[in-house]
């Protein structure tokens, strides 16, 4: 009887939702390590950062400045990510202006379409991506990701200073409207 007490005490604080007590798998006693990756089988976001007042809602990837550098024939963007858990991020641009020649930490990368937007899956660790654009024409929009916080943009060699986010917040207006 003793021996279940003890599992269901450590299920309750090494697996707790109401953040009284979460213990880190290095923190577990050393007679429950055998035990941890059962424990974390199905929250493999249990790593990730979650927002202050809610356990439930967690972030697995954080992204730094967006960098667009956009010319008239080709556009370049780099940003950089911090990742706690293999996830998904979402890429600049579209179907119709899909990045090409990403790269993930200086290595080519193949970027697929996940809910219609050019998306790369990156495991946990420090990731820099960069990749460009080549068009016949500077777009009037091009479509960030949505948890873009900071953008720089540059067009055509001029610093916009305040970028012009057209209709969604993932649109950022490149060209004026005629």
């Amino acid at each position: 009887m003793n021996r279940k007490l003890v599992l269901l005490l450590f299920f309750m604080l090494f697996y707790s939702r109401a953040g009284i007590a979460v213990l880190q798998p290095e923190q577990v006693p050393e007679p429950l390590q055998p035990w941890v990756n059962w424990v974390l089988l199905d929250d493999k976001q249990y790593q990730c950062p979650f927002i202050y007042n809610n356990y439930a809602q967690k972030y697995c990837a954080w992204p730094a400045r967006l960098n667009l550098n956009l010319r008239s024939k080709k556009g370049q963007f780099n940003i950089s990510w911090q990742v706690y858990a293999e996830t998904w991020v979402t890429l600049p641009g579209s179907k119709k202006f899909w990045p090409q020649q990403v790269t993930v930490n200086n290595r080519l990368v193949t970027v697929i379409e996940k809910n219609a937007r050019p998306a790369i899956k990156l495991a946990a660790g420090n990731h820099t991506i960069r990749g460009q654009f080549f068009w016949d024409y500077l777009p009037n929009n091009l479509a960030i990701p949505d948890d873009t916080g900071l953008l720089s943009l540059t067009i055509n060699n001029q610093a916009i200073a305040v970028p012009d986010f057209k209709k969604r917040s993932t649109l950022v207006k490149v060209r004026p409207e005629h």
